[in-house]
């Protein structure tokens, strides 16, 4: 029970940073950030971010 309990908060937790990062990556989109740059600030892959931004239907403008 108390494994589970653990594995929900961590899950908990790694979404929370997911859509922490989904909502930069939309903040920098609307800015006219390319995905190259917004990689570059969050210091993640082009890869990702565009997964991301893929993931949750974000638009670039």
């Amino acid at each position: 029970r108390k494994q589970g309990r653990e594995e929900g908060q961590k899950k908990g937790r790694e979404e929370g940073r997911i859509e922490e990062k989904s909502a930069l990556i939309r903040k920098k989109l609307e800015k006219g950030k390319t995905i190259s740059e917004i990689a570059d600030d969050l210091e993640d892959t082009e890869e990702n971010i565009a997964h991301l931004i893929e993931q949750f239907h974000l638009h670039i403008n």
